[in-house]
């Protein structure tokens, strides 16, 4: 317990004005005794009041109260579920076996490439013909990235999803 003081020595030891102090009674500022008749002083603890003062400064500056925090982290929680629902949002859980899948099978029609063209690119005369057969290979693999469809099949190990294999993955974009 601190020392016990009128306003006007607890105002001289905080620095603050009186009608500052008036106004944070209100907000909550602890008393040790109201002064029940009119002109009778209220008395403050020190010890007490600097104590909420700090409190009330943390709180403000860590953005209110704790019910205020915990109230505002529900709202979050509920404007994100919101936003998943309406489809804003994907949860990265829900898109990393899509995404993955697509860069293996991606990679495997890129693998594949050099076997599927050599011996196009052999019987291909002139320089300006070998450059349409690489034209044609990159507007493949265009078309093989840009029409790609995950195809998630429930797997026995618990698995969240697995693609289609890659050799079926010609057909399943096309």
């Amino acid at each position: 317990m601190g020392i016990t003081v009128n306003k006007r020595e607890l105002s001289e030891i905080l620095g603050i004005s009186e009608r500052s102090l008036t106004d944070w009674q209100k907000e909550g500022m602890p008393v040790v005794e109201l002064g029940e008749v009119r002109g009778q002083e209220n008395t403050y603890d020190t010890e007490a009041v600097i104590r909420w003062w700090i409190d009330r400064d943390v709180s403000k500056r860590a953005g209110g109260s704790s019910f205020e925090r915990l109230n505002d982290i529900r709202c979050r929680r509920e404007l994100l579920n919101l936003r998943r629902e309406e489809g804003e949002i994907v949860l990265r859980s829900e898109i990393r076996p899509a995404f993955e899948s697509y860069v293996n099978d991606v990679l495997s029609v890129l693998v594949s490439l050099p076997d599927k063209y050599t011996q196009v690119l052999e019987l291909t005369a002139g320089a300006d013909g070998k450059h349409q057969v690489l034209d044609d290979m990159i507007a493949e693999m265009r078309d093989v990235m840009g029409n790609y469809e995950f195809c998630a099949a429930p797997a026995a190990d618990d698995d969240p999803g697995v693609s289609q294999p890659a050799e079926d993955f010609g057909r399943a974009v096309g």
